[in-house]
């Protein structure tokens, strides 16, 4: 990678390791974190929905996990509140959330309409779609590595 952008550790000059080290290498954790970033990114940006990378997320954490208010869903999307408001202020536009407050409290709940579920299955399909294009034009060595990885990385995530 050129530019200001991340550049993995020289390890020309780098250390012996030692009986005691790690069996994980610098290089091979910076390769394996970037190649997952690189290749999530790609999934979300070239599945092309006509909606934004945010609202795409959106519709996707609300399909996976149901209704919720909406400091539950920005602590899940990372975001401050008032960016959050902004998106489902969108999507209530083009009719895929529907708002309503939370009886004796100050909470708004958010769920999908049936046009936001239609659009996760969407967003689902056409990510699929991408990463399936991709995966065809591997060996089959290949493709079983990534069949072994999968539940590792499931592991990884459920840690």
């Amino acid at each position: 990678m050129t530019g200001r952008g991340y550049h993995p550790p020289d390890m020309s000059r780098r250390e012996p390791r030692d009986e005691h080290s790690s069996p994980l290498d610098d290089i091979s954790v910076s390769r394996l974190r970037l190649g997952l970033l690189r290749v999530a990114r790609r999934i979300r940006q070239d599945a092309d929905t006509g909606l934004t990378p945010s609202q795409q997320s959106t519709i996707v954490q609300l399909d996976r996990f149901g209704p919720m208010n909406l400091g539950e869903l920005a602590r899940r999307e990372s975001v401050r509140p008032p960016s959050l408001t902004r998106t489902i202020q969108a999507l209530e536009a083009a009719g895929m959330v529907s708002r309503e407050g939370e009886e004796g409290s100050r909470r708004v709940r958010v769920d999908l309409t049936d046009a936001g579920r239609l659009a996760a299955l969407e967003i689902h399909a056409r990510r699929d779609a991408w990463l399936t294009e991709r995966m065809a034009a591997l060996s089959e060595d290949e493709l079983e590595i990534l069949r072994s990885a999968a539940p590792v990385l499931e592991r990884l995530l459920d840690e």
